[in-house]
C-alpha cells in the first residue's frame, strides 16, 4: 500500500463506496507519515526554503507497533480479503 493509492482511494474516488480497516492497516499508514515528511523536506531543499519545525516533527515521529491485547494468543497474518484490502477493487477490475 502506498500513500498515493490510499489517498486516491479514500479522498478522490472513494471506490468502492465503503471503507473498512484493521489496526494493522492503521499501523502501516501511520508508519508512512515520516516518508511524507522526508518528501516535503526534499521539496523544500530543492526550493531553497528553510525546513519548518512541523516537518522536522513529522520526520522524527517514532515507528508505530501494534501490540495486541492478548499477545500470548496466536495471530493469523492479515490476508488480502481483510481490513482495507477487502474494500478496494482488485487490480484490473472494471468499475461500474
Amino acid at each position: 500500500m502506498t500513500v498515493r493509492r490510499l489517498r486516491k482511494s479514500l479522498f478522490n474516488h472513494f471506490d468502492p463506496p465503503c471503507v473498512a480497516y484493521s489496526v494493522e492497516d492503521v499501523v502501516v499508514w501511520l508508519n508512512l507519515v515520516p516518508d511524507i515528511g522526508r518528501l516535503a523536506w526534499r521539496i523544500r531543499e530543492k526550493l531553497d526554503v528553510q525546513l519548518s519545525p512541523g516537518i522536522v516533527e513529522i520526520i522524527t515521529l517514532p515507528i508505530v507497533t501494534f501490540v495486541p491485547r492478548h499477545p500470548e494468543l496466536p495471530r493469523v497474518p492479515q490476508g488480502k480479503d481483510v481490513g482495507y484490502a477487502s474494500t478496494t477493487w482488485p487490480a484490473g477490475t472494471a468499475r461500474a
